[in-house]
């Protein structure tokens, strides 16, 4: 038994309405009032089924929302309470108020109840709106509804309760198994303040990409003028990954869909809180229903920027390669994508698709021109790495076809490579690399070569 310090017992009594809910010691007795709590609730329970309808029926008589102590006696009175009503008040009501409200008395039934209010606010507006146009059915069932419908309703509008018994005995004020309009509008009253500040369409753009709610619901938000640009993360908490309408729709949705989110303005190189924009959305998703190729078209038509990385330095092409899928490698090549891009572990494009043994998704990338001799994690080329992996399963390396596409790669287009790599690797170009391929060619066009080079370098400086 819990005790607080004594004040008197003529304090406590005033409290307590003159009943002595002290012990031998003088302490208030927190079993006793516990003890009549459970009894008041009881008493309600019993007398209108539940205490939602106990709380509607005896306490909140006016619809305020709220009860006073004076107004909470009263129903004491009225009910024949045998104990201590003002002691089950200050159990009751929020410490230092002078009120109580519903989620005070039960808990469990307010959130359920809560929830329910802001589901119809957000899709619905208002209650009258609700039960017409979506727990009616279409008006099929105009003066009221049984369990099953509410329930199948509520699905079909998307709608999932933790208890949808509780939540529609709740509702059912009468308790004949029937909802009714004038029943339902209790939640208006009840929980005015949701529904006198209805959501703006950011907020409901907001919601709805945190539910993960269809993209045609999002779409049609964002063409009722919804800003799709708007951070709804602006810390980039990691309890949300802060994709905005945009990267939903390259992630989740239909080519037409993500034309419909550009068509509004959305900036295709917004990223999320991973660093990620839509483009690497589109390079993650598997060929199926919908063409991931089509979407980063559209994507980079739209200015998205192809080479677009994260802090690890992760690009569109890299989950690409990474997720074997060669068409949308070469799409992004199409597009402009750098090809040699290298990410924080040092790794290129064309290293995970040799570390990976993808050979159409080398193949996208040497039809844009990918170097197999720059050096990549572990220090080594995208070449030396297959020529290890052919070595490792007992062949000799110029008998592998990946290493013989790309040696045949350098071969023939070498001088573009090395131009490149001179280029953009500057001090720490390596030509030698890339010369131990060339033996085949005469020792005079290498000499020609590589003073063309020198004489390309002298010019970018």
């Amino acid at each position: 038994m819990s005790r607080i310090a004594p004040r008197g017992p003529e304090a406590s009594r005033r409290e307590f309405g003159g009943r002595n809910m002290l012990d031998a010691r003088g302490h208030v007795d927190r079993g006793a009032i516990r003890g009549d709590v459970q009894m008041f609730r009881h008493m309600l329970t019993r007398r209108y089924g539940n205490l939602v309808a106990g709380w509607r029926g005896a306490l909140d008589q006016d619809g305020s929302g709220s009860v006073s102590r004076q107004e909470f006696i009263s129903a004491a009175k009225g009910l024949n309470f045998p104990g201590d009503a003002q002691a089950v008040f200050a159990a009751l009501a929020e410490t230092g108020e002078d009120e109580m409200s519903l989620f005070s008395l039960d808990k469990e039934a307010a959130e359920l109840l809560s929830e329910f209010a802001l589901f119809i606010r957000d899709e619905f507006g208002t209650v009258d709106e609700a039960f017409t146009s979506g727990l009616a059915w279409g008006g099929r069932y105009s003066d009221c509804i049984e369990f099953q419908t509410f329930m199948h309703a509520c699905l079909e509008m998307r709608f999932r309760s933790a208890n949808f018994k509780r939540l529609f005995q709740c509702l059912d004020f009468d308790g004949n198994g029937f909802l009714s309009l004038d029943e339902l509008r209790f939640l208006e009253t009840w929980r005015a303040d949701i529904f006198e500040h209805p959501p703006s369409l950011d907020e409901r753009l907001a919601d709805a990409l945190q539910r993960h709610r269809p993209l045609d619901e999002v779409c049609a938000l964002v063409e009722a003028g919804a800003n799709p640009n708007k951070a709804r993360n602006p810390g980039h908490a990691f309890t949300d990954d802060d994709n905005n309408a945009l990267s939903q729709a390259a992630e989740r949705g239909t080519v037409m869909q993500l034309q419909r989110i550009l068509a509004c303005r959305a900036d295709p190189r917004l990223t999320n809180a991973f660093g990620r924009t839509p483009l690497h959305s589109a390079a993650a998703r598997q060929a199926g229903r919908v063409d991931p190729t089509l979407l980063i078209q559209h994507l980079c038509m739209a200015k998205a920027d192809a080479s677009a990385s994260t802090a690890d330095g992760t690009t569109a092409l890299h989950i690409a390669c990474g997720a074997g899928q060669a068409s949308s490698v070469a799409m992004l090549g199409y597009m402009g994508a750098d090809v040699n891009a290298h990410d924080a572990q040092n790794r290129n494009p064309l290293w995970l698709s040799v570390f990976r043994k993808s050979m159409p998704c080398c193949q996208a990338l040497l039809e844009s021109l990918a170097d197999p001799c720059r050096r990549s994690k572990g220090d080594r080329t995208p070449l030396a790495m297959a020529i290890q992996n052919a070595s490792s399963r007992g062949m000799k390396p110029r008998q592998d076809a990946l290493v013989e596409i790309l040696t045949q790669h350098v071969q023939v287009n070498y001088e573009v490579l090395m131009k490149a790599a001179a280029r953009d690797l500057e001090g720490h170009f390596e030509e030698i690399l890339y010369l131990e391929l060339l033996e085949h060619l005469p020792q005079a066009h290498l000499e020609e070569l590589l003073s063309a080079l020198d004489y390309y370098l002298q010019t970018l400086n």
